[in-house]
């Protein structure tokens, strides 16, 4: 029997997305990366500290953004109890661990332990998003990777909450860093494919293009609009006038859906001494910014039909 998603999985999607419905969320799920920045900021990078800075980004931006991507362990509860928040703001939820273990010369993805998509969606989730990195070209992590998202999968389902799969490549422990840059694009055009083969409600992706290169592969957005699955281009840290292009260009040609856009957004405020003011001067414009960008640009994301029958929650 073919899978058909439910209520919850239709509204879920319903909720990423702008009035004319392409996706525009905010990411703020990053945790072992933005210690890193507060640390190289020079200010606080203890738990207190990474739940005030999520919080401001919810604060100054979810009035503007459609949706707010966060993690379980700090932006979850602190932006949830947040009073200054929008309650309305829709919260899609990491469901990986932080960071990779290594693993036989490459790096492997776990979900994060006592975590899953069913407590997600009962603390209020719209959507449960896994991390995984993948490269089909190392066997003893691709078994694994394809394990945990199949597994993701899975219990998204059962939960009724839709399933957003990011998927990465990362470079092997063997690779030098030349060859992994100028292979990037390749590497993220092949893991789409696989990911696209596990039918995510929706694919989160990278550039497919040479590791700070602004072209994509030959013929990359092409075979990008061809996925059966909707997908979103994400900001990976790029500058931001550089993300602005590559999102234009993944709807106009590659087929994309919409973003999710996190540091490309946020990076300059962190560390600053007025976190709310920095983010209002370099935040909140840029995503207006993207706003009006993709306002009628490529196409919508397609969302399923409403289950039949006044039986359907039976099935």
């Amino acid at each position: 029997m073919s899978y058909q998603p439910g209520p919850g999985t239709i509204r879920g999607l319903r909720q990423l997305t702008t009035t004319d419905g392409r996706v525009a969320a905010v990411a703020v799920d990053q945790r072992q990366a933005l210690r890193s920045m507060l640390t190289k900021a020079g200010a606080p990078a203890d738990p207190a500290a990474l739940c005030r800075f999520k919080v401001a980004v919810a604060r100054e931006l979810g009035d503007l953004a459609p949706a707010l991507l966060v993690d379980p362990q700090y932006g979850l509860p602190a932006v949830a109890a947040a009073p200054d928040v929008p309650a309305r703001l829709p919260l899609m939820v990491a469901i990986e661990e932080s960071g990779t273990l290594p693993w036989m010369g490459g790096k492997r993805s776990v979900e994060l332990a006592g975590w899953s998509p069913e407590r997600a969606r009962a603390a209020g989730a719209c959507a449960a998003k896994l991390l995984v990195y993948v490269r089909p070209d190392h066997a003893p992590t691709f078994g694994e990777a394809e394990a945990v998202m199949q597994a993701a999968r899975a219990a998204c389902r059962r939960a009724d909450l839709p399933f957003v799969l990011e998927i990465l490549p990362y470079q092997l422990d063997d690779e030098d860093d030349a060859t992994y840059r100028a292979a990037f694009g390749r590497h993220q055009l092949a893991i789409a494919e696989v990911g696209a083969a596990l039918r995510p409600d929706l694919l989160k992706l990278a550039w497919p293009g040479p590791l700070g290169e602004s072209e994509p592969e030959p013929g990359g957005l092409a075979r990008l609009a061809e996925l059966d699955v909707p997908w979103v281009l994400l900001s990976a840290g790029a500058a931001f006038e550089v993300f602005e292009r590559r999102v234009e260009r993944a709807l106009d040609d590659g087929g994309a859906v919409g973003l999710i856009a996190g540091r490309a957004l946020w990076q300059d405020a962190v560390g600053a001494a007025d976190l709310a003011a920095a983010l209002r001067a370099g935040a909140r414009p840029r995503l207006e910014r993207l706003l009006a960008a993709i306002a009628g640009r490529g196409r919508a994301l397609p969302l399923p039909p409403a289950p039949e029958g006044d039986d359907w929650y039976r099935r």
